[in-house]
């Protein structure tokens, strides 16, 4: 699997913020989950970071909080990971995701499947 050919999905920043309020919003409504989830990353960012995170959450900025933990934490994270385990990753075609609405990626994969077929 991590020697197969990959698609990279890119979505503008909005639309990723859209996407993790939708997926993880159990951590909007318990926050002292969703606290232990961010001291697990002291140890990479330090304490001011990870408290400036929390200070977001604890004033319900969920849209910066969730836009500062993708930009400083999860992509470059994703990044180191992604090029490591995936070796065709480079060479990905690249599928633009301009909304976080599920009409959206059904249209992305009908075109997708397609275009697949008339190859």
């Amino acid at each position: 699997m991590r020697a197969s050919p990959c698609l990279r999905l890119e979505a503008p920043l909005e639309v990723r913020v859209d996407l993790l309020l939708d997926e993880y919003r159990h951590f909007l409504q318990d926050r002292r989950l969703l606290e232990a989830q961010l001291d697990c990353l002291v140890a990479l960012h330090g304490r001011e970071e990870v408290a400036a995170w929390k200070a977001l959450a604890a004033q319900g900025a969920w849209r910066d909080f969730v836009a500062r933990l993708l930009m400083q934490h999860y992509d470059p994270a994703y990044r180191r990971s992604s090029l490591k385990n995936f070796v065709r990753l480079p060479e990905a075609e690249t599928v633009r995701v301009d909304s976080a609405e599920d009409p959206a990626f059904a249209a992305i994969a009908q075109r997708m499947l397609e275009e697949r077929v008339t190859a």
